[in-house]
């Protein structure tokens, strides 16, 4: 008899055993489906990630782009100004060099005719 109790005591000690492996393979398989789920995931977020870098990356070449431009708009702007100021000062000085004809021509006797001689 006591052989038929240690062997069915054997059989529950393999019986829990049996069960606790396939609990474990259970959970095993749970915790792959789970690993691949964040697997995937990350993969996912790395996709974003990097989108959004090259996205960050564009912007900061526009960015340095229409920067570039806007340098070269204010300098060409202060290259216009100065070239206005230059001829504003080049229409006094002719100015000047025609006012002593102009003055001449205003005050000539109005029954003289006058012809206009330009100068070599």
């Amino acid at each position: 008899m006591e052989r038929l109790s240690s062997c069915c005591s054997c059989k529950e000690v393999v019986g829990r055993i049996v069960q606790q492996v396939r609990a474990e393979s259970e959970q095993w398989s749970e915790m792959q489906e789970m690993l691949e789920q964040v697997r995937v995931e990350m993969e996912e977020l790395r996709s974003s990630r990097d989108h959004w870098q090259r996205r960050a990356i564009a912007s900061e070449i526009n960015f340095h782009s229409q920067h570039a431009r806007k340098l070269e708009r204010k300098q060409r702007a202060r290259s216009c100004e100065r070239k206005v100021i230059e001829l504003h000062k080049v229409v006094k000085e002719l100015q000047r060099e025609l006012q002593p004809s102009k003055t001449r021509l205003l005050n000539a006797p109005p029954s003289t005719p006058h012809k206009l001689r330009i100068a070599p």
